[in-house]
């Protein structure tokens, strides 16, 4: 256990600078104008005071989505906005929001409100704790409220992002453990346990998620330890266990919103270890309770602003409504996603390792031993599991890689599954270890595939550069107009010049009257040129597939018209 824990810490913090802000993009950005310091982006773009009613994620003056094409830097008010982004953006759309909900933040006049709920108070409040630390020991410079002294050093900013990062980094590793774990309620001695967290460790969706300062991997974690916190009280029936369970549920759920079907293992520990209804409404009111609790006490301004500013609880929950549609058109989307996180290999044998689940309980009553074992174990990972992925297979239809991310808790639950269809259908040992070497080992593959990613988007000159050395050449070229299909930023667009190029938002879909010089977008896998346009050919090097959940080292498709 301690050499993989050993491993885990050295893969997950290997490319934790990927992707930071750089003062290197000022190269792009003026081309031939005077850079711009600090105190003036602020004054051209014009902040302005706060807003009290407004979530801390929401843009302060959104471009709204419309079918007619955009310019998005005519004014000098336009270019500010755009040079914010790549001065203290990260290459991973999601991470600012947890320095902008801190940046809110006034500890010194009491106001720890964060104005942004879809991260939860267990996650927002320590990172803003490391910060501080990590300030006083010199890591970081002394934190100033000088929006200004970040924009003049984009660097100093970017050492935020590791520390909060490496927040991250140490719930994965807490993962490792409760994944080896899990995998001894089913037998089959210390290998197949070391195995399921090595696999763990390499899985894609974690391999990713372990390198984002983003709460959902922690919170998948903090799902895990509530199910063997439940696992321990079925079999012992100790309240310790209950307490931790409601804990580790409400903890869950602080972390990130998301996670709340991981309550329903309270019931179902109930109803299993309950003898009487009286016992287990007891057993669902105090582990339910508690977690509750938990909830609160690490998001105290939910039910704050439910009674004093619902105006800025609407304001958030509007934002974030607006990113997803409730569809079932995208079950199969879904589940692509969910093979992609897991590796081929280990999503099908997962496939198989849940029907296995399913067979055990049709036994049950020929096997009883097996009820405080691998019976409850199954269950009690199997039906959080396929609840959180219904939750977001709902949501999924049209919506990029990178929300292969929210299925990291069921692709780690499948990565279990398929360890042990393999224990329980393969009796012959090179059977056995054939089918370990294939499922493990695609992991591996596939999950340091995504590694050399974040270690690509690590170094000097990435590939955003490259792509942004092609640009100016084609700028220099004579091309004027560049269309694009998201708002400038790191994450989607390599640094342009913001004085020589036109870039104009063009719409989702449909057909548009102009026709730009050059297109650009960041791709998951590449597609069709659109008519009229001829892809020229990728920066990219890569031997295997692209990582559609990573934005590290993203691939951009740029077409020029013919």
């Amino acid at each position: 256990m301690l050499g993989l824990i050993f491993l885990a810490f050295g893969v997950f913090l290997t490319g934790i600078h990927w992707g930071l802000p750089t003062s290197t993009v000022d190269f792009f950005l003026f081309g031939d104008q005077p850079r711009w310091s600090g105190r003036q982006v602020v004054a051209m773009e014009g902040a302005g005071r706060p807003d009290a009613n407004r979530a801390a994620d929401v843009d302060r003056d959104p471009v709204a989505f419309t079918q007619s094409p955009v310019v998005m830097n005519a004014t000098d008010a336009q270019r500010a906005e755009i040079i914010r982004r790549y001065r203290l953006f990260s290459n991973q759309p999601d991470e600012m929001t947890t320095m902008m909900s801190l940046a809110q933040m006034h500890p010194g006049r009491g106001d720890f409100d964060p104005r942004m709920y879809k991260y939860g108070g267990a996650w927002v409040y320590p990172v803003g704790g490391m910060l501080r630390a990590a300030a006083a020991i010199g890591y970081i410079n002394p934190l100033v409220n000088d929006l200004a002294f970040y924009l003049d050093h984009p660097e100093v900013f970017g050492r935020f992002y590791v520390v909060a990062r490496f927040y991250t980094v140490c719930w994965a590793v807490v993962g490792v453990w409760a994944v080896f774990r899990l995998a001894e309620f089913f037998g089959s001695g210390l290998l197949m346990p070391a195995l399921a967290a090595l696999g763990y460790i390499f899985m894609p969706v974690v391999m990713n998620m372990a390198h984002e300062a983003k709460p959902h991997l922690p919170g998948a974690v903090l799902m895990l330890l509530a199910i063997i916190a439940a696992i321990r009280f079925v079999q012992t029936g100790q309240a310790r266990w209950c307490i931790g369970t409601g804990l580790a549920c409400g903890m869950a759920v602080g972390m990130v919103p998301s996670s709340a079907p991981i309550f329903v293992v309270i019931v179902m520990m109930a109803l299993i270890r309950g003898r009487r209804w009286g016992e287990r409404f007891r057993i669902i009111l105090a582990a339910g309770i508690l977690g509750v609790l938990v909830y609160l006490l690490t998001n105290p301004y939910v039910p704050i602003n439910l009674i004093y500013n619902r105006e800025l609880l609407k304001s958030h929950f509007s934002n974030t409504s607006v990113m997803y549609h409730i569809s079932g058109a995208g079950l199969l989307h879904a589940v692509r996603l969910m093979m992609e996180g897991t590796g081929l290999a280990a999503g099908i044998f997962g496939a198989v390792g849940v029907a296995v689940f399913v067979m055990i309980g049709w036994k049950r009553r020929t096997h009883p031993d097996e009820v405080n074992g691998s019976l409850v174990a199954g269950w009690m990972l199997g039906l959080p599991a396929m609840l959180v992925a219904v939750q977001f297979a709902l949501v999924a239809e049209g919506l990029p890689g990178e929300f292969g991310r929210f299925f990291v808790f069921p692709d780690v639950v499948l990565l279990i599954a398929a360890l042990v269809a393999i224990v329980k259908l393969t009796p012959n040992v090179w059977m056995r270890l054939a089918s370990w070497v294939i499922v493990i080992g695609g992991g591996v593959l596939f999950g340091s595939n995504y590694l050399g990613g974040f270690v690509r988007d690590s170094r000097p000159i990435t590939g955003r550069m490259l792509y942004a050395e092609r640009l100016h050449e084609l700028n220099e070229a004579g091309m004027k107009t560049m269309g694009i299909y998201a708002d400038p930023a790191p994450y989607c667009l390599p640094p342009v010049d913001l004085f020589s190029w036109q870039l104009i938002r063009l719409p989702a879909g449909g057909e548009v009257n102009v026709h730009p010089d050059v297109l650009v977008r960041a791709v998951d896998s590449h597609q069709p040129p659109p008519l009229g346009y001829r892809r020229l050919p990728s920066i990219s090097s890569h031997i295997l597939p692209p990582t559609p959940i990573s934005w590290a080292d993203k691939p951009m498709d740029i077409f020029v018209r013919q």
